[in-house]
C-alpha cells in the first residue's frame, strides 16, 4: 500500500515561482509578450499558480518521495520551471499544460515514480 501525501503549499509556490521565472526568461529570449498572451500579467500569474498546484497534487499521488534527496519545495523552486517550459514549448502556453503533461515533466526532472504510477 502506498501512502498518500497532502499537497504542500510551499511546493506549489516553489513550482509556481520557478515557472514564472522560467517563462519570463523564455519570453524575453523569444520576444513574446506574456501579458498580451494572457490578457494581463495577473492571468499569467494565475496560470503559474494553477500549474504549480495541479502538479503538486499529481506528485503527491505518483512521486516516490522516499527516493528523493533534495528538499521537495526547494527542488521544485530550482528546477521545475525549466522542465515545464521544455514540455510546454518556448511559446509558454501554460494554459495548455495539464494532467497529460505532469508525467512528462516528472520524467524530465528524473523524479522517481511509485510502482503503480
Amino acid at each position: 500500500m502506498n501512502p498518500s501525501f497532502d499537497p504542500d503549499p510551499a511546493a506549489e509556490f516553489g513550482a509556481a515561482m520557478s515557472l514564472f521565472d522560467a517563462a519570463e526568461r523564455a519570453a524575453d529570449e523569444n520576444r513574446n509578450d506574456l501579458s498580451g498572451s494572457y490578457q494581463g500579467g495577473d492571468e499569467f500569474m494565475r496560470q503559474c499558480m494553477r500549474v504549480g498546484r495541479e502538479f503538486e497534487a499529481w506528485a503527491c499521488a505518483h512521486v516516490n518521495f522516499d527516493e528523493l534527496w533534495d528538499v521537495w519545495p526547494y527542488d521544485l523552486r530550482d528546477r521545475f520551471g525549466a522542465a515545464a517550459i521544455k514540455v510546454a514549448g518556448s511559446e509558454c502556453h501554460l494554459n495548455r499544460l495539464g494532467a497529460d503533461h505532469w508525467p512528462l515533466i516528472a520524467a524530465e526532472l528524473k523524479f522517481p515514480l511509485r510502482n503503480n504510477s
